[in-house]
């Protein structure tokens, strides 16, 4: 039987893993298209943010 941590260290790094995973997530979307808007030369007009 494996012995029970008495500590709650492991639980913090992984909350602090998961905020960090959330916040790429999140802001991945926009910085795609932010690279394809400059290569593909999509002007601002069509962009669905604006």
């Amino acid at each position: 039987m494996r012995k029970i941590r008495t500590s709650y260290d492991h639980t913090i790094y992984a909350c602090y893993l998961g905020y960090i995973t959330q916040a790429i997530v999140n802001n991945f979307a926009q910085l795609l298209f932010l690279t394809f808007r400059s290569s593909y030369g999509i002007p601002w007009s069509r962009s669905p943010c604006w």
